[in-house]
């Protein structure tokens, strides 16, 4: 499972040249602004969107950076592969599905020290029981 980095640091920036729908990567004004601190180790992902609240809206996870270049997945989370203009403005979001993640890794770290808890009083009742 890919992991993904989130920064509350990050700060907006645009587009320094157009991308075409087929582009699998963009260069931006500043990726370190846009990173807000993080880096984005190998198998992890830093989800951007492209056009913020416009008719062509598209989310793509970065999975790479070399200074304002960032290499990326298209279309993530049902967003289509849009032709972007320069100067489009590329923000760094946590959308539903990554809080959907969020959720589901909360409500398993839950269970597990549930499951712990009541393994541990099962334990503790059959000690009882037996002595």
């Amino acid at each position: 499972m890919t992991t993904r980095k989130y920064s509350s640091r990050s700060q907006q920036t645009t587009l320094t040249g157009a991308i075409t729908s087929g582009a699998t990567s963009m260069t931006v004004v500043s990726g370190t602004g846009l990173l807000g601190g993080v880096t984005i180790p190998s198998g992890q992902t830093f989800t951007l969107v492209i056009d913020v609240d416009t008719a062509i809206e598209e989310i793509v996870d970065a999975t790479a950076v070399s200074t304002n270049t960032f290499t990326i997945t298209r279309a993530i989370d049902g967003s289509t592969a849009q032709d972007h203009s320069a100067g489009a403005v590329v923000r760094h979001m946590a959308i539903r599905s990554k809080e959907k993640d969020i959720q589901i890794a909360g409500l398993i770290e839950r269970i597990v020290r549930l499951l712990d808890e009541i393994q541990s009083g099962l334990f503790i009742k059959f000690n009882t029981l037996v002595s």
